[in-house]
């Protein structure tokens, strides 16, 4: 949350983004130290966490060796099975997604005509008629606004994901707990939260690439020439609109058909358990969709050569 502050109210200069980097690798270095890499860098780091989510809609996979000093292997899977491995582990990683979500819709809205006039016309006037100060002092209350929006945002989107997980339980009958079923769907959520993410942000990614050019050469703005590029002058990129809006359209639409998909599958096994009574989850089909020697793996085959596990999860995700 912090680093989308940043990025929309922060208007930080090269040299004080790179010293807030620099002591946020210092803060990563120590936390590592501290808990443990594989702890720290799963459950603590921001970025290790994003991707960690987003490598689940992967169609590769990493494995690492069993054995001490065994190597890892990379597998080719079926595209989106990492979302249907597993469930979230714990309601931070609900509200890491949904604020995936709403940070982006947030940044779309919070700059809007409809949305500034509902604090200068509707919160506004009504703050003058109690507090008595000069306009200035409004306009800080105007940010101070701006940014509880954007920490609410997600406990927003978290009040209505649990209501239709209550009205899903409801109709099914199921009688697992709200919580377990909240963080059955959650990754559900993930290619809706990544493709909203590439549309908000490539075009500027795209658009200021040749400033990169310059940056690297001097990351903290205070005259460096590290790799010989930082007098390099290129204009900036500009992409057609057309192009622009049906690319976004096109990857929003993608998204949210592969989150129906996902969600439908994963809770093909969930919500019914309390009508059937230990129905498996849908989500132990899992790795089975993995490829090994760069052949398809058949998933039901998989799952009956796997020691103790039956073929039912896998014939009834893939079938």
């Amino acid at each position: 949350m912090a680093f989308i502050w940043l990025e929309l109210f922060g208007q930080a200069p090269p040299r004080t983004l790179g010293l807030i980097l620099l002591v946020y690798s210092i803060v990563n270095i120590a936390g590592a130290a501290l808990f443990g890499r594989d702890a720290w860098f799963r459950q603590a780091e921001l970025f290790s966490v994003f991707l960690r989510l987003i490598a689940k809609i992967s169609p590769f996979e990493y494995r690492r060796g069993q054995a001490p000093g065994e190597r890892g292997r990379l597998r080719l899977r079926q595209p989106f099975i990492g979302l249907l491995q597993e469930p979230a582990d714990h309601f931070s990683l609900l509200l890491f997604v949904l604020f995936m979500l709403s940070s982006t819709a947030f940044d779309g809205v919070h700059e809007t005509r409809p949305w500034v006039l509902l604090f200068w016309k509707g919160i506004y006037p009504q703050l003058t008629r109690f507090i008595a100060q000069p306009y200035l002092f409004f306009v800080d209350i105007y940010y101070d606004w701006q940014w509880a929006m954007l920490f609410l945002s997600p406990f927003l989107y978290l009040a209505i994901y649990l209501l239709f997980v209550w009205i899903m339980k409801i109709v099914t009958g199921s009688q697992r707990s709200l919580r377990d079923l909240a963080l059955q769907f959650a990754f559900s959520l993930i290619p809706i939260a990544f493709v909203y993410n590439v549309t908000h942000y490539y075009t500027l990614l795209v658009g200021q690439a040749p400033a990169i050019l310059t940056m690297v050469s001097d990351p903290f703005g205070i005259g460096w020439d590290l790799f010989g590029t930082a007098h390099t002058v290129r204009a900036p990129i500009i992409l057609l609109a057309d192009g622009v809006w049906h690319t976004q359209v096109g990857l929003i639409l993608f998204g949210h058909i592969v989150s129906v998909y996902t969600g439908a599958r994963a809770g093909a096994g969930s919500v019914s358990e309390g009508k059937a009574g230990g129905v498996e989850p849908a989500a132990d089909a899992g790795a089975d969709g993995a490829i090994d020697d760069d052949r398809l793996e058949d998933p039901v085959a998989a799952d009956r050569r796997r020691p103790g596990a039956g073929s039912a999860s896998a014939a009834q995700q893939f079938r």
